[in-house]
């Protein structure tokens, strides 16, 4: 987004960078460990290697595969930024792909499920969920940079106890 259609940020998450580059890192490694397969089982085939070695090889590059699948998919739940559009009608949600990159989602406002509804009773993290999506989503009022109090209680419609939250920065 430019300067202009970003909006009024009320909320971002710090770490979001952090996380992308895990997020990339984790592609370079699933590729890396893949392509040491080949070699692997070119030595198995000519005796070099025995069925053992061949076979932690295999678990070890799908068991790491499959960790970092978990993890992205951790990681596309975290909300990098909460920003009202400059209508101030709906609500753009920033969160990472698969891949790492940024994905934007406008959802407007009156589709956001309020906080007290929300199910979720984790103190450091809350659940972010919209109507009419299968999107759960997760921001923390404790480890995150709140830039807009006021704005994103309207919004999110957070309770009284999370206005004395002690972590929010204005």
């Amino acid at each position: 987004f430019s300067k202009e259609m970003k909006g009024h940020v009320l909320y971002n998450w710090p770490w979001t960078k952090h996380f992308r580059f895990i997020s990339r890192c984790k592609m370079y490694q699933s590729f890396g460990m893949t392509a040491l397969l080949v070699p692997i089982s070119y030595w198995y085939a000519n005796g070099t290697i025995d069925t053992s070695t061949l076979v932690y090889s295999y678990v070890g590059v799908g068991g790491v595969t499959g960790v970092f699948v978990a993890v992205s998919q951790l990681f596309t739940r975290f909300v990098g930024e909460l920003a009202l559009t400059p209508e101030r009608q709906e609500l753009r949600i920033s969160t990472l792909t698969f891949m790492g990159h940024r994905r934007d989602r406008l959802v407007p406002l009156d589709h956001v499920i309020p906080a007290l509804d929300s199910t979720c009773r984790i103190k450091s993290f809350k659940r972010l969920e919209v109507v009419d999506s299968k999107d759960v989503y997760w921001y923390s009022l404790k480890h995150g940079r709140v830039l807009d109090w006021s704005a994103l209680k309207e919004v999110l419609g957070l309770g009284d106890e999370d206005a004395t939250n002690k972590y929010r920065r204005e």
